[in-house]
């Protein structure tokens, strides 16, 4: 127990939540709706949460199953499910699944021959300077843009059909997710009047979401999205989480606490 507290648990001075620094300050004003990434040598895992910013990334002991072997193809750019962990980190910059997943901004240092040095003018041979250009910098760090990302809600008018496992398997060969979406379950959809919109964060049963305060059916996306079929033009959209599993939780907690309550009551009467 001791070891677990140390070694999960850490203190540090709270300062240290609200650095100051170009990079991070541009990354807070322009990542609305988007996510960023970074490489290992800015910032420790989870530490971005500190500055309201977003990532596929991260450190997470409870992570779902289908979104491990997503990740697995965005950083591999392979199904491996041997070797799904609770790190998820990567130094793909390469993977058109940072499109995907709505990644529009990479932290990273500057580089001299590869190796990080402040004398630097770029960050070296591992981003397509096609792909990436340098927005902001600081003494040692950058942040580069994602010319080609995708807006975070994305919608389709077309679709296909597929298992997660073949989903992902036709992410890693090369599916051309611009024009198309994969759902596990064919939708109920008019594509004359409606559009399949693309929520890339995580799908996970207890999900519902609203139209115009009207439950609709959450789909999954490419093996481990969300997707909802959503009315041209406006409307308004909200999702709420109500997992079974809590509600049964909830229920079985009230009704220990009725019968220990009521077990307590007969005691006091009695005595």
């Amino acid at each position: 127990l001791t070891r677990f507290t140390t070694k999960f648990l850490p203190f540090s001075e709270a300062r240290f939540a609200n650095l100051e620094m170009p990079v991070i300050n541009y990354l807070k004003s322009n990542s609305d709706g988007y996510r960023i990434e970074r490489d290992k040598a800015t910032m420790p895992p989870n530490t971005w949460m500190y500055f309201g910013l977003k990532t596929p990334s991260g450190y997470d002991p409870l992570m779902p199953l289908s979104f491990a072997k997503l990740y697995s193809v965005y950083r591999q750019g392979s199904l491996n499910t041997t070797q799904l962990t609770r790190y998820a980190e990567t130094e793909n910059w390469n993977s058109p699944l940072l499109d995907l997943m709505g990644v529009k901004y990479v932290l990273t240092t500057k580089k001299v021959k590869g190796v990080i040095d402040r004398t630097g003018t770029d960050a070296g041979y591992m981003f397509d300077k096609n792909r990436y250009s340098q927005v902001v910098a600081d003494e040692i760090s950058l942040v580069l843009e994602n010319k080609t990302v995708m807006k975070p809600k994305t919608r389709y008018l077309d679709y296909v059909i597929m298992s997660d496992d073949e989903a992902l398997m036709a992410l890693a060969d090369g599916f051309d997710f611009r024009s198309k979406i994969i759902l596990n379950k064919r939708p109920e959809f008019d594509p004359q009047n409606q559009e399949i919109m693309l929520v890339n964060d995580t799908f996970y049963p207890g999900w519902k979401g609203y139209v115009d305060n009207k439950e609709v059916v959450v789909l999954k996306a490419f093996g481990a999205l969300r997707a909802v079929v959503v009315p041209k033009g406006n409307y308004d959209l909200k999702f709420t989480y109500w997992p079974t599993s809590f509600l049964l939780g909830l229920g079985l907690t009230i009704l220990t606490v009725g019968i220990s309550g009521r077990g307590l009551w007969r005691q006091e009467r009695n005595g």
